[in-house]
């Protein structure tokens, strides 16, 4: 399990995180757990229409 704490919710800290997983851990991301925050994806949920673009920089990381 790899843990770090950022003081802001975006989406660069969400890369950062990414990036510091794969160069402190010798295994290969397989499935990343997420919440469903604006900070990692476009896609909304709870009866909104709007559709996921796919173009947010965390989505298009993963």
């Amino acid at each position: 399990m790899f843990i770090a704490i950022k003081q802001h919710k975006t989406a660069a800290s969400a890369k950062a995180f990414v990036a510091a997983v794969r160069r402190t851990t010798p295994f290969k991301t397989r499935v990343t757990w997420k919440d469903h925050s604006q900070a990692l994806t476009d896609r909304l949920f709870g009866g909104r229409t709007s559709q996921p673009t796919a173009e947010h920089e965390f989505d298009q990381l993963c």
